[in-house]
Parts: C-alpha cells; structure tokens; sequence
C-alpha cells in the first residue's frame, strides 16, 4: 500500500516557529512528568492502560499550569494580538515523519470522558498514527485512539477523530482510501453521528464495529 507522500503533506505543516515554540513545550512537558508531584498523573496513565515504554515513545507530558503566549511569537499572525492557551492536562503530540503536527492537551479532571483541547496553530490534517498496515480503524477519541495503537499497531493503524470536524474533509479522504479495509465505529455519541455516517456513506464496503 502506497501513502501519501510527505511532499504532498507539506501545506498542512505548521511553520517551523510553531514546531520550534511547541516542540520546546512538549520536550519540557515530557521531562516534567517524570520529576516530583506527579505521581497521581502517572498512576493515572498506568491506570487507563498506559504501558511505560509507549508513554516514553510518544513523548507524553504533563502541562501543571494555564499559561498564555502571545500567538505571533509562535508564528501566527493571523490572530493579531490573541494569545495561544495552553491549559493544564496531559500533553500529548502528534508527530509524522520527524514533523511535529499537533498538540493536544487531554485534562481527566472533572469529567467523565475528560476534556481534550488542541494548541492553536496545529496542523489541520488528521491524526493517522500508522505502522504501514493495510488496515485503519476509526477511533472515536484521544485516549481510546492512542490505546488502540500501542495494543494492536502491528495490525492496524489507527485515525482519531477530530473533534474539529463536522464532516469528512477531501485530505483524509485520500489518505483512507488507501487502505484495503476500514473499521469504523457505530457511534451513539451524538456530536460524532454526522462525522461518521459521513464517512459510512463515502466507504460503504467499511467494517463497522460496535464499541463496549
């Protein structure tokens, strides 16, 4: 199975401040989890099914505090003099081809499914995380993507829903039909039914599969 390549990828790059400024806050959120006080973070991980080693690899963080940054010293000018919100939760970055796209920060706190907000100025493409399998399954949020792809990512790679998104966009579009089979959930979250009957209706030869 042939990807898409990384040059036809290159316009949903950040810009390289954007990587330099996030990249420096994933690194020191990353060595920040492991120091003191965070034991009750970490038990959570472990908890939830978090293996050391997958957490090390994906350059999981902990962001202990709501800081703002002023949006054009990371590079976007299109906010004026809006900052960049980085909230407390766990950060975890979404990485392709040495290409740092997204951040996401998942707080547990306060709510029953948790609370994931994404970095502005992140890559719009969506979330692939990929071992070159010929098989993709649809994910329907961060944590339950991630822990499908440390359990079974020799078998499939794995497409985390973008809560961003209200339909399926042409880019991934492009990117999913490259795989031979597909499983997508059958949803009862409401906020996902139109996301994913879109995507039902664009791959009726989809497997479906009933979340527990």
């Amino acid at each position: 199975m042939n990807k898409t390549s990384t040059s036809e990828d290159n316009s949903l790059i950040p810009s390289e401040t954007w990587r330099l400024k996030a990249g420096a806050f994933v690194i020191r959120a990353a060595h920040q989890l492991w120091g003191k006080r965070n034991e009750d973070i970490i038990a959570w991980i472990f908890e939830h099914g978090f293996k050391n080693s997958f957490v090390k690899d994906h350059l999981f963080g902990i962001n202990r505090r709501f800081v703002s940054r002023p949006a054009k010293n990371w590079g976007i000018d299109n906010l004026g003099e809006k900052k960049i919100n980085l909230e407390p939760g766990i950060t975890i970055p979404y990485i392709k081809d040495k290409n740092l796209l997204k951040v996401f920060i998942y707080s547990h706190e306060g709510s029953e499914t948790g609370k994931v907000s994404i970095i502005e100025g992140s890559s719009t493409a969506p979330v692939i995380l990929s071992n070159n399998n010929k098989a993709c399954t649809v994910a329907e949020n961060l944590i339950q993507g991630y822990l499908l792809f440390q359990e079974n990512g020799e078998k499939t790679d794995v497409l985390i829903f973008d809560y961003r998104l209200k339909s399926l966009d042409e880019y991934t579009k492009t990117v999913l039909k490259q795989y031979d089979h597909l499983y997508i959930p059958e949803s009862e979250a409401s906020e996902l039914n139109s996301y994913f009957k879109n995507m039902r209706d664009f791959f009726p030869e989809a497997h479906y599969i009933k979340n527990k």
